[in-house]
């Protein structure tokens, strides 16, 4: 049986491991060779559902995923610093479909797990510099298991105002695609773009790497560390009972 030092041991080890696993890492998803005014504008505001799909390969395992940003960029036509004001709401999902062949029907984009994670209020200063400087922080992570398929973000815009004509990093990318209203109308209807959105950045902690997942190195030096601490405890313990 394993006296104080031993479980002080198994403590530690157990404790290293579990702040390693948790560490959120950031994830950059999509193209910022082009910029895009949907939705984030706020002189002509667009209003309704926009919707982006995000590869899944981005995401090995499962993940709780608990803040998106989006970068604010300079065009000839874009007003910066620019103060920006949000009310929205923001859903998750696995979704059936693809980033390449997103539906232009919102509902199909939908998987089992449709969930609101933020409704709210969002401010931002906008710079114009390529920084991820929209975020949006969730209120309730979204548990996302890549192996049922990719990623939906859907964002519906209630209302917003500010001082300029936005845009936002955004490109063509085999990792994203979306849905959207037509000139920000939801009576217009909606308009499927595959293989383009906005740039995205992502906050979010690995929960269970996928099978057959090799340990990072950090977590192989944790565990080597552990391990050995136990295995000095035991030789330890072995020649004190030969005295």
């Amino acid at each position: 049986m394993l006296n104080l030092r031993g479980t002080f041991y198994l403590a530690v080890l157990a404790s290293l491991l579990l702040s390693a696993a948790a560490q959120a890492d950031t994830i950059i998803i999509g193209s910022n060779a082009s910029a895009n005014n949907y939705p984030f504008q706020t002189n002509g505001a667009y209003t309704g559902t926009y919707q982006q799909i995000y590869t899944r390969n981005k995401f090995p395992g499962v993940w709780s995923i608990t803040q998106i940003a989006f970068a604010s960029t300079t065009t000839p036509t874009s007003f910066y610093p620019s103060p920006a004001a949000y009310n929205l709401s923001v859903y998750a999902a696995t979704a059936p479909t693809t980033p390449s062949s997103p539906s232009n029907n919102f509902a199909n984009n939908r998987g089992s797990d449709y969930t609101i994670v933020y409704s709210g209020p969002v401010t931002a200063t906008l710079t114009g510099a390529n920084n991820f400087d929209l975020v949006i922080n969730f209120a309730t992570p979204f548990i996302y298991n890549s192996s049922l398929g990719d990623l939906l973000i859907e964002i519906v815009i209630n209302s917003a105002t500010g001082t300029g004509r936005e845009f936002f990093l955004a490109g063509f990318s085999p990792e994203t695609g979306r849905v959207y209203n037509a000139f920000g109308n939801p009576a217009n209807g909606q308009i499927a773009e595959g293989n383009f959105g906005l740039y995205t950045r992502f906050m979010a902690t690995q929960l269970q790497a996928p099978p057959n997942a090799i340990p990072e190195p950090a977590t192989m030096f944790l565990l080597g560390t552990g391990v050995a601490g136990l295995a000095a405890y035991a030789r330890g313990r072995r020649r004190a009972l030969k005295r």
